[in-house]
């Protein structure tokens, strides 16, 4: 009988010291099973914004523009994106724009001759924004506008009014916060590469402000 106890005595022990052991382990876990475990959220992430139904993965939004002085400008600007990854975003829109112009530049005089042109431009875009450390956004954006072009004819000596086709590309970039799930918004500035004489915005760069939910 006292052999018994003695064989039971010692099983106990061993049994708890391989349970104590056991919880130092993190219940029975592997050192890898525990990084596994650690890295699952982030993978699990991942794999629910892969796993999103085609229409849960858009967001529906847009942009607008502010310029004034000699050239007036408010711009609307309605897009739909595509969220490819947590951080890039692509899609299509729509510009309206209006323009007032009340002085322009008369390079046959040398000097700024008032006006009074007013016009609309219109036309689709391409958009395309990497988001960068949470609070900033870097991007571009190709527009084909319809506008009317306010120009000096060589000929007459007269200024003109001719309704063209032209394009234009942006590189943007600023402030980016986000509002939860799929919306944010973005403030910054951009840059048109393609500003020229015929160019259907009065300024070479514009603020910017958009929001997407």
């Amino acid at each position: 009988m006292k052999k018994l106890l003695a064989l039971l005595f010692v099983l106990g022990t061993c049994q708890l010291y391989a349970q104590n052991e056991r919880f130092k382990t993190g219940g029975g876990r592997s050192q890898n099973n525990q990084e596994q475990e650690q890295k699952a959220p982030e993978k699990k992430k991942k794999k629910a914004l892969n796993e999103r139904p085609f229409r849960d993965r858009l967001v529906f939004g847009g942009g607008l523009g502010l310029s004034f002085g000699n050239t007036t400008q408010i711009m609307l600007a309605p897009q739909v994106g595509y969220r490819q990854t947590e951080d890039f975003i692509y899609g299509v829109g729509f510009i309206y724009n209006y323009l007032n112009v009340n002085e322009v530049y008369n390079a046959g005089t040398g000097r700024w001759e008032p006006i009074d042109f007013e016009s609309t431009i219109y036309g689709p875009n391409l958009f395309a924004d990497y988001f960068l450390f949470d609070q900033g956004f870097v991007g571009a954006q190709l527009e084909i506008l319809n506008f009317d072009s306010y120009g000096l004819n060589s000929n007459s000596g007269n200024f003109e009014v001719n309704n063209i086709w032209g394009t234009v590309l942006w590189l943007e970039g600023g402030y980016l916060t986000r509002l939860g799930g799929n919306s944010f918004a973005q403030i910054g500035v951009r840059v048109n590469l393609l500003h020229g004489a015929n160019s259907p915005y009065g300024n070479w760069w514009l603020p910017m402000i958009s929001f997407f939910f």
